[in-house]
C-alpha cells in the first residue's frame, strides 16, 4: 500500500521481484529526493502483505491504518494495524482471530474512514487471490457485499447488516 501526505510518501509491504512478501515500511521525501526505512525501535509491526489497503486515521493525527492483504502463498488476514509516524511505532487494533465479527473480505476490499470510524467494503475472502483479472476470470473465489464499521474510539468491528439495496458485489477497487 502507498499513501501521500505533506512532504512524504509513504511506502509498506508489497512483493520482491522474488514473490517474497515484505513488511518493511519506506518513507520518500520530495524535499530531500531520497527514500528512508522506518524500523520501529521495538521490532513489532505487521507480517509481510500485499494487496492490502491504507488510510489516514485522521486530518491532525499523524498516523495511519493498514487493512488485510495477502500475507504469503495460500494465506491472508483480516488484520487491521496502526502506524504512528511521531513515535515510529506498529500497533495491532484488531487481530481477525479475536472476535467472530470483522470484514469477511480480506484482499481487493474498499477501504475509507470518516469521522472515527473505518469502513470497508466487498472483497475476496479467497486467501488465493492474485490478481483482479485473474478473479473475473477464474471461479472458486468468494466476492462479498458486506459492509463493516470498526470504531477506532473503542475498537470494535460492527456489520452493517441494515443496508437497503447494497451495490453488487465487488472486488479489486
Amino acid at each position: 500500500s502507498i499513501l501521500a501526505k505533506g512532504d512524504y510518501i509513504y511506502s509498506f509491504g508489497g512483493l520482491t521481484p522474488f514473490f517474497q512478501t515484505t513488511n518493511e515500511l519506506w518513507r520518500y521525501s520530495f524535499v530531500t529526493n531520497d527514500w528512508v526505512e522506518l524500523i520501529p525501535s521495538d521490532g513489532v509491526k505487521p507480517v509481510g502483505r500485499y494487496i492490502n489497503r491504507a488510510i489516514w486515521t485522521d486530518d491532525d493525527k499523524e498516523s495511519f491504518l493498514i487493512y488485510g492483504g495477502n500475507t504469503g502463498i495460500g494465506q491472508s488476514d483480516a488484520q487491521l494495524w496502526e502506524y504512528n509516524i511521531d513515535d515510529n511505532q506498529w500497533t495491532l487494533l484488531h487481530n481477525d482471530t479475536s472476535s467472530n465479527i470483522h470484514p469477511t473480505g480480506e484482499v481487493h476490499v474498499g477501504l475509507v474512514r470518516k469521522n472515527k470510524k473505518v469502513f470497508v467494503f466487498g472483497g475476496d475472502t479467497s486467501i488465493n487471490s492474485e490478481e483482479c483479472t485473474a478473479i473475473s476470470l477464474s471461479g472458486g473465489h468468494s466476492i462479498t457485499d458486506g459492509v463493516f464499521e470498526f470504531n477506532l474510539n473503542n475498537q470494535q468491528w460492527t456489520e452493517l447488516d441494515n443496508v437497503e439495496m447494497p451495490p453488487l458485489k465487488k472486488v479489486c477497487f
